[in-house]
C-alpha cells in the first residue's frame, strides 16, 4: 500500500515540476517569441490534466497555474485562475461522465479556455475603459497568443498522456 502512495506522489511531483517548467519557459523573454507574441504553455497543460486526471486534480493544478499567470500578467490577480479553474472543471467532468480522452477533445477545450481568457483580458483590461483602438489590440495581439497557444497545445497534451499513462501502468502492478 505504501508502494502505491509513493507512486502517487511522484505522479504529482512530476506533473508539478512540468508545470513550473512551462511556466518559466513561458515567461522567459524572447522564448518562443514569434513577432512579439509568446504562447500561454499552462492553459493547454492544465487542461490535458484535467482531461485524464480528473475534475479535482485537474482544478488544482488549474488554480496554481492560473496563480502563476497572473504574477506575471498585467490582468488583476485571480481573474487567470479562476477561468483556468472553472475550464479545468468543466472539461474534467465532461471527460470523466460525457467524452471520452482524446486529443480532439482536449485540444477542443484548450482552445475555447484559451479564446475564452484573450476576450477576458480584452474586456477588462481594453474595452471596458474605452480606449480608442481597443480592437486593434485585441486581433494584432491578444488573438495570436490564443493561436499560438493553440497550436501548441497537441504537443502538451502528449506531455501529460505519457505521464499519465506511466504511472497508470506502474499502479496497475
Amino acid at each position: 500500500m505504501a508502494k502505491y502512495r509513493w507512486i502517487r506522489i511522484a505522479k504529482y511531483a512530476t506533473y508539478s515540476v512540468v508545470l513550473l517548467l512551462l511556466f518559466l519557459i513561458q515567461s522567459a523573454p524572447g522564448l518562443f517569441d514569434i513577432g512579439g507574441i509568446r504562447p500561454m504553455l499552462i492553459v493547454p497543460y492544465v487542461i490535458a490534466i484535467s482531461v485524464f486526471e480528473g475534475e479535482v486534480t485537474g482544478g488544482t493544478y488549474a488554480l496554481v497555474g492560473g496563480l502563476l499567470c497572473d504574477f506575471t500578467s498585467t490582468m488583476l490577480l485571480g481573474v487567470n485562475a479562476f477561468i483556468f479553474f472553472i475550464f479545468a472543471i468543466i472539461t474534467g467532468l465532461l471527460s470523466r461522465y460525457l467524452l471520452r480522452p482524446t486529443i480532439v477533445n482536449g485540444w477542443f477545450f484548450s482552445a475555447v479556455t484559451a479564446i475564452v481568457r484573450a476576450a477576458v483580458e480584452y474586456y477588462l483590461m481594453y474595452s471596458m475603459w474605452g480606449y480608442e483602438y481597443a480592437p486593434m489590440v485585441f486581433w494584432r495581439k491578444l488573438f495570436p497568443v490564443a493561436i499560438y497557444t493553440i497550436v501548441i497545445a497537441p504537443i502538451l497534451f502528449y506531455i501529460v498522456r505519457f505521464v499519465y499513462l506511466k504511472f497508470s501502468r506502474l499502479l496497475k502492478i
